[in-house]
């Protein structure tokens, strides 16, 4: 990644990366799970970018139920664009 990442905003790329996850990575035997940890770790009046794999039935069924949350909540969705603020994770 230290290689990479300087290379990617030189070429004028933006790289965009996650503060939040649905812990989705590993097996997950229903909705609640990606629900509750997407849920419990948000942070209030802060930029939250979520992980989740569309690939997890669990994580696709919890989407609307944490939309849901975000917006009775006071979170607001954002498409992610080339201008827009990206977290970063620190690469070690």
């Amino acid at each position: 990644m230290h290689s990479i990442l300087p290379k990617l905003t030189a070429k004028g790329y933006q790289y965009f990366d996650w503060n939040i996850g649905a812990g989705d990575g590993s097996v997950q035997t229903n909705a609640d799970q990606p629900y509750n940890c997407v849920t419990t770790t948000l942070i209030p009046h802060a930029r939250n970018v979520v992980l989740m794999h569309d690939t997890k039935q669990t994580s696709v069924d919890a989407v609307q139920r944490i939309i849901d949350f975000g917006k009775a909540n006071g979170y607001k969705f954002e498409v992610l664009q080339q201008d827009s603020w990206s977290s970063h994770q620190v690469i070690k």
